[in-house]
């Protein structure tokens, strides 16, 4: 049975009312404050929604100018080469911050490289690099990019600690295997010939193809004859 409410109570002031009243008299006495507070409040969701409404202009311009220098890139020409250079490369100065910026490092890296341009596939590998992408494949990519340049220009020791270096981040057996003839590769030339048939072994442990298998055999019988 629901009790009465007592005449007491009738009289008593609703607890709601008082809070409100109470906000009311904090909201008139403080209101300097108050409205000096909320302008704040107001410029700063105000510029956080402008810089993200930039910040979304810039990275559609910046991936606009990206598919533009991929199209010119695909074509595997030299002057699609050429033209995809130079747009990678004024993506890359235009929008340093975009996403589209850290993919044109790698691709300049890799044009570059092609090239025979390996002091500028170098920087561009190593722009990439500073960034600091997360993405393990192309971690291994540009490291192992950066051993291929050393390599071409004959400096085999930065190139075997690029090499190493990318191992650190590869992934599934194929990179592995890769990465370990690579080392065995810069080792035999720094005529380190037990490092080089270490990473012939462990590349021939690791290799599922019996015709890669046989290659990786018959280079390690070449090794241990020189």
């Amino acid at each position: 049975m629901i009790e009465k409410i007592r005449k007491e109570e009738l009289k008593k002031p609703d607890s709601f009312q008082v809070a409100a009243w109470r906000l009311i008299g904090y909201l008139t006495k403080n209101k300097r404050q108050v409205i000096a507070a909320a302008a704040l409040l107001t410029v700063f969701i105000t510029g956080t929604l402008a810089w993200f409404i930039y910040d979304g202009i810039y990275e559609k311009k910046a991936g606009e100018l990206y598919f533009k220098a991929y199209e010119e890139d695909i074509k595997g020409t030299i002057l699609g080469q050429e033209h995809a250079v130079k747009g990678y490369a004024d993506l890359v100065s235009g929008y340093p911050r975009s996403r589209a910026a850290l993919l044109s490092l790698f691709r300049l890296g890799s044009l570059y490289y092609s090239q025979n341009k390996y002091d500028e596939a170098i920087d561009s590998y190593r722009g990439f690099l500073a960034k600091k992408p997360n993405d393990k494949v192309f971690l291994y990519l540009a490291h192992a990019g950066l051993g291929y340049c050393f390599e071409a220009k004959s400096d085999l020791a930065k190139a075997a600690a690029s090499f190493e270096e990318a191992q650190k981040y590869a992934t599934g057996d194929n990179y592995t295997v890769l990465g370990y003839r690579n080392l065995a590769r810069v080792y035999e030339g720094l005529n380190d010939k037990a490092r080089s048939k270490e990473h012939l072994l462990r590349a021939l442990e690791l290799s599922k193809d019996h015709g890669l298998k046989l290659l990786i055999q018959k280079m390690i019988s070449e090794l241990g004859q020189s």
